[in-house]
């Protein structure tokens, strides 16, 4: 069951009790909620949607997965940043993300943060900025025939046409099978399978790519 998200602090800050099996419920609601919720977060925990077990999810991108009283049990290094979060108000800063600095003559690493990088630069040097977007690339379609469902996770592009994926589950993705998405806008036939087990898919469809993609992604 979707939940609304929990924003009363006092609340948030009182510490989680220990989950038990009684509490399976909560995964669920934990991932409806995630899913609802995708455009916004990447994960949940369970005092969030107002319950008080030590219980989160995460996207991992093909899937969600829930954690159950997690404990961490490694670390690396500092990550100096503000947290982001739905049940809370306050901006990430971005810059403060880290920078790892190659010097090629002496070949020594440094680490530093981003937004040391004006340190680095010196008159005449060009500075170039990706602002290309990470397509979203989860799908789910149905398989042609059956209507079996299938999970897609686009993975490199070959060509406009043809992508390398990961598809779930592989027994029902053999070269030849067709997969239908967002009711026929787009339609996908695995052509080969390469060594990994991945699926090579070429795409049929009308328009632009990224628009029709944007109908039909999954969470």
């Amino acid at each position: 069951m979707v939940k609304d998200i929990v924003k009363d602090e006092m609340f948030l800050s009182q510490m989680s009790e220990e989950a038990t099996v009684k509490d399976k419920y909560i995964a669920t609601d934990l991932l409806d909620t995630l899913k609802s919720n995708k455009d916004r977060c990447v994960g949940l925990a369970a005092n969030m949607i107002g319950y008080n077990k030590k219980i989160i999810c995460v996207s991992g991108g093909l899937y969600d997965f829930v954690m159950i009283n997690p404990i961490i049990i490694n670390k690396s290094g500092e990550y100096l940043t503000e947290e982001g979060c739905l049940s809370l108000i306050g901006d990430l800063k971005r810059d403060n993300s880290r920078l790892m600095v190659l010097n090629r003559e002496e070949g020594t690493i440094e680490h530093k943060h981003f937004y040391d990088v004006i340190s680095y630069l010196k008159e005449g040097d060009c500075l170039v900025i990706n602002d290309t977007k990470v397509i979203p690339a989860r799908l789910i379609g149905e398989k042609e025939g059956t209507g079996a469902a299938i999970e897609v996770l686009l993975l490199k592009r070959l060509d406009d046409c043809t992508w390398e994926t990961l598809v779930k589950p592989g027994k029902k993705a053999r070269v030849g099978a067709r997969i239908i998405f967002g009711g026929g806008k787009l339609v996908g036939e695995v052509i080969d399978i390469v060594e990994e087990g991945n699926r090579i898919v070429r795409f049929e469809y009308e328009g632009i790519f990224e628009e029709i993609l944007d109908t039909v992604l999954h969470g």
